[in-house]
C-alpha cells in the first residue's frame, strides 16, 4: 500500500515539473497527445516506484530519467518519423 505521504508528493512534483517536461516531450515527439500520454506514464511510474528515489539526486534528476525511459521506449521510431517529416516539410 502506498502511503498518504507519497500521494502528496507526487501531487507536488505534478505541480512542479509538469508544464517543463510536457515542452520538453512536445519537442520530442511533435504531437501534444503523445506527449501526454508519455508525462502521465511518467508520473504513474514514478509514483509506483517513489520507493526507489533514495535522493541521491534530485527529484527532477530522477523524474527526468523516468520520461526520458518512457519516451525511448514509448515511441522509439514514431518520434523519429515524425521529426524526420517535420524537417522535410520545412527544407522541402
Amino acid at each position: 500500500m502506498i502511503s498518504p505521504d507519497v500521494n502528496d508528493t507526487v501531487k507536488d512534483w505534478i505541480k512542479k515539473y509538469s508544464d517543463t517536461f510536457f515542452d520538453y516531450l512536445c519537442k520530442r515527439v511533435l504531437d501534444k497527445t503523445a506527449a501526454k500520454d508519455i508525462l502521465q506514464e511518467t508520473f504513474i511510474a514514478a509514483w509506483k516506484n517513489s520507493s526507489s528515489f533514495n535522493k541521491e539526486s534530485s527529484e527532477k534528476t530522477w523524474l527526468y530519467s523516468i520520461l526520458t525511459h518512457n519516451l525511448i521506449n514509448t515511441y522509439p521510431q514514431q518520434g523519429r518519423l515524425k521529426i524526420a517529416l517535420s524537417v522535410q516539410r520545412y527544407f522541402f
